[in-house]
């Protein structure tokens, strides 16, 4: 039986709702921990954890193994707990099919299976994702920027906290996509004395030690506004911190940043509706105006001329045909070149006509 959300799993087995197989796999590894350590602090009480609770990794073990374990009844108690970690690594996990189709009511078997692609066309995978009696998890790693903050607005909420949207485009700056970092972050946000359990940028700038000031986001921010000497002073400061600032980050978040403002070009007349529009971008609803305030500031031409200035700076950078720039010569020329592009495009175009003509 598929399962689409950790969240389902986690209430059900919260409640004592069990299965006696659960399947978790995929590239997220941090959902397949979850489930695992919830099931292990879980089921089994604590007395009889050493007789009951079973935990192998697939290299360690076969599944002739397993399927005996499995087979047997628990020590004084109503269940037994095989936790079965990286059975990726199982080598014969086909073996396993006699046992799925007709598993042990008293034995809870789970299998974590990590990262590895797992070939679909085999009878074990379908029979994994189609029994009844299956607990079938697919734990998919984040590949938008909405999917994660949907996800730390809803963990939040559960813990009773909430977080302001510039204060969680912070955290998704700094931290990216990586659900484990992102989840550390937020384990220290909440156990810090938080003011009416709302976070905002000073609760990060003080546990996380990122700069409510200088930092991607609001550099972001104010290029995309027009702001020339807010954005100045904040590269320039962010540039006297090469370790928590290094221009390749920067520059290929603003490269991103860019990309997304040049789709938003072509694609916002096919949209009425702004929930659809970010989707397209891949960025939340909320942050959709800053996007739109861009756009009507920097045209396609204008964002082509950036993309070429961010090409020939990455080639700088890299030391093809010139001397590396300094972290600090390096953000000003990034900044530089994307403020005053709309101006140095049309020079830059006057002079290519020019030569045109005077030919």
């Amino acid at each position: 039986m598929e399962v689409k959300k950790y969240e389902e799993l986690l209430k059900n087995i919260k409640a004592g709702s069990l299965m006696p197989v659960y399947f978790l796999y995929g590239k997220e590894e941090y959902f397949i921990d979850l489930v695992t350590d919830f099931l292990c602090k879980t089921v089994i009480p604590d007395h009889e954890k050493d007789f009951n609770q079973h935990i192998f990794y697939g290299k360690d073990i076969t599944a002739s193994q397993i399927t005996d374990l499995a087979s047997g009844f628990p020590m004084m108690g109503e269940k037994q707990l095989i936790v079965i970690k990286e059975a990726q690594s199982l080598t014969d996990l086909s073996d396993l099919e006699a046992y799925i189709k007709s598993p042990v009511d008293t034995t809870i078997l789970l299998l974590a299976y990590k990262n590895s692609k797992i070939d679909k066309r085999k009878n074990i995978f379908k029979q994994l994702r189609d029994s009844k009696l299956v607990a079938f998890y697919e734990s998919k790693a984040f590949t938008k920027d909405f999917e994660m903050t949907d996800w730390v607005n809803r963990k939040l909420q559960t813990e009773g906290f909430s977080i302001e949207n510039d204060a969680l485009q912070l955290l998704l700056d700094h931290i990216g996509l990586n659900v484990t970092q992102m989840a550390n972050a937020l384990s220290k946000l909440t156990l810090s004395n938080v003011t009416d359990k709302r976070i905002n940028k000073d609760v990060i700038e003080k546990n996380i030690g990122i700069s409510k000031e200088y930092n991607p986001f609001e550099l972001q921010n104010a290029i995309g506004a027009g702001q020339k000497d807010k954005a100045y002073k904040i590269a320039w400061q962010m540039s006297k911190d090469p370790k928590n600032n290094n221009i390749y980050s920067t520059l290929t978040l603003l490269f991103l940043y860019f990309h997304k403002v040049y789709t938003l070009h072509y694609v916002q007349k096919s949209y009425n509706n702004d929930q659809q529009l970010a989707s397209v971008l891949s960025i939340p609803p909320f942050f959709l105006k800053q996007y739109k305030q861009a756009a009507a500031k920097y045209s396609v031409d204008d964002i082509e001329y950036i993309f070429d200035c961010m090409r020939k700076l990455d080639l700088k950078l890299k030391g093809v045909g010139s001397k590396v720039p300094s972290n600090e010569a390096a953000y000003i020329e990034l900044v530089d070149n994307i403020l005053d592009a709309p101006r140095r495009r049309l020079i830059y175009e006057s002079k290519r006509w020019s030569v045109f003509l005077n030919d």
